[in-house]
């Protein structure tokens, strides 16, 4: 585990390097597409396991729990898998993320959209009895009124696996740097993009205040104290691509797609 670590920590680490006896891409594919099918935001960010058997170099990624699958629907993209370092260094390779996109496209050709209905069909009119009973009812992650709605978006939220744009590298927050007005940030970027700061005074972005070009790597923003910042890509053809942080802000709340600026 400490070669590992100290691998990690290399900024020139390429993925053929984490692949050499240290990982297995199989498992790393196939983690992947089904944290992508799943909505498994928290997969690869905190409930995750990493295992390697007796006598072996190799590690291999387990999920802990779904407890949080499909907890944000409106995430169309592979953007969070980049919280993880080993993921973050393997996607950086467009062949890579063309490796990705085969292996959703082949768990996706038998988890189609009737499968789905189907086996949700079956298991809902057996469970929702018992959700809707004590102590099940004042136990369930979400508003009871909630729970049919979100069974019913099942379909549709594994569908949108099938419009990831792959062959984009969703930006991401290395570090950053606050000098006066200036703020000098370090984040995975493309050539062919164009990158741009969205300042927001919220942790959901709901309201975007400012949206500032960033050059070099720098952007300009005058006003004093912390706000909320998300950088975006933006291709020729005008699709944008938001950053994938997970982040907490200075209370411990979890920032989807973006940073605190203090």
């Amino acid at each position: 585990m400490l070669e590992v670590l100290a691998l990690l920590d290399d900024p020139a680490v390429t993925s053929e390097a984490l692949l050499s006896g240290f990982f297995n891409e199989e498992n790393l594919l196939t983690y992947a597409a089904l944290s992508l099918l799943m909505g498994n935001v928290e997969g690869t960010v905190t409930d995750y396991l990493i295992y390697s058997p007796e006598n072996s170099q190799t590690w291999y990624f387990i999920p802990e729990d779904f407890r949080n699958a499909f907890e944000i629907p409106e995430w169309q993209s592979y953007a969070y898998l980049m919280n993880n370092k080993v993921f973050r260094i393997y996607l950086q390779e467009e062949e890579n993320r063309m490796k990705l996109r085969e292996k959703v496209a082949e768990i996706r050709s038998t988890l189609t959209d009737e499968r789905i209905s189907e086996t949700v069909a079956g298991y809902t009119k057996q469970l929702l009895p018992y959700l809707y009973s004590m102590p099940e009812i004042i136990q369930l992650p979400i508003p009871a009124a909630d729970v049919e709605p979100y069974i019913a978006a099942l379909v549709d939220n594994i569908a949108q696996v099938d419009s990831i744009n792959y062959s984009v590298l969703p930006p991401y927050i290395e570090t950053y740097t606050r000098e006066g007005n200036t703020v000098t940030i370090d984040f995975d970027s493309q050539a062919d993009l164009t990158y741009y700061a969205e300042v927001a005074a919220d942790r959901r972005f709901s309201e975007i205040i400012e949206t500032l070009p960033i050059n070099e790597g720098r952007f300009e923003y005058g006003i004093a104290g912390s706000y909320y910042l998300r950088v975006v890509g933006v291709t020729a053809d005008g699709e944008r691509v938001v950053c994938g942080n997970i982040s907490l802000d200075g209370l411990g709340r979890t920032i989807y797609g973006g940073i605190e600026i203090n």
